[in-house]
């Protein structure tokens, strides 16, 4: 069993990447020892460089479900439940946890807003 992570958007949401990918990449190679140790200074459980996770972009969405799992936790499992009513609100329910980390976003009316 490896590590992995998931991210669950009940409804549609706007995702914009970087548009500055090999930028990012030159600063990162520069830069990758000082983000260790900033990541080992948060966490103990952190290591190594792949104990990060680096996020290049973002997604513009006010409900949310993630969950993330290591190595050190065989048979570790999440479930969660998402009701929906109309085009615009959601209900997140936890399940059952075991070994993951499981962080459910905010519940009730989801309004869209053109900015």
């Amino acid at each position: 069993m490896g590590r992995g992570a998931l991210l669950y958007l009940p409804f549609s949401s706007k995702r914009y990447d970087t548009s500055a990918v090999s930028d990012f990449s030159e600063w990162m190679v520069k830069h990758v020892d000082t983000c260790l140790e900033i990541a080992k200074r948060r966490d103990s459980r952190v290591n190594r460089m792949e104990d990060i996770l680096l996020v290049t972009g973002l997604h513009r969405t006010k409900s949310w479900i993630s969950a993330v799992f290591n190595d050190g936790q065989p048979g570790a499992q999440v479930s969660f439940v998402v009701y929906t009513l109309g085009a615009s609100s959601v209900r997140l329910e936890q399940q059952d946890q075991k070994g993951g980390v499981l962080k459910l976003g905010p519940s009730g009316e989801v309004r869209f807003c053109i900015i």
